[in-house]
């Protein structure tokens, strides 16, 4: 399952309900966090692998970006841990053009 596939559904949940999920990737664990359904914010973590290169981890970082965005997930802030996890809190884009 892409990036894109994952944060689709994801998104699509969250209309309906609070989530707070997550998905084993090739790259490492993904998930997606919501305040409550239909919020208009929400959190992505992305805490790769430690087996991951530098050029892989900045490969799937850029890729989960661009998916998020692709599907209406708008990034408003980003923040790395000392552990190398991605954070990212987002603006969820809804409606019939989401």
């Amino acid at each position: 399952m892409t990036y894109s596939t994952m944060l689709r559904e994801w998104k699509d949940l969250s209309a309906m309900r609070a989530i707070n999920t997550l998905a084993y990737t090739p790259a490492g664990v993904l998930s997606m966090m919501t305040p409550d359904a239909n919020a208009a914010t929400g959190i992505i973590d992305l805490s790769p692998l430690d087996t991951l290169s530098a050029a892989t981890r900045e490969h799937e970082r850029r890729r989960l970006v661009e998916d998020a965005k692709m599907v209406g997930l708008h990034i408003t802030a980003t923040a790395m841990d000392e552990r190398g996890a991605y954070h990212w809190r987002v603006s969820i884009e809804r409606g019939p053009h989401a």
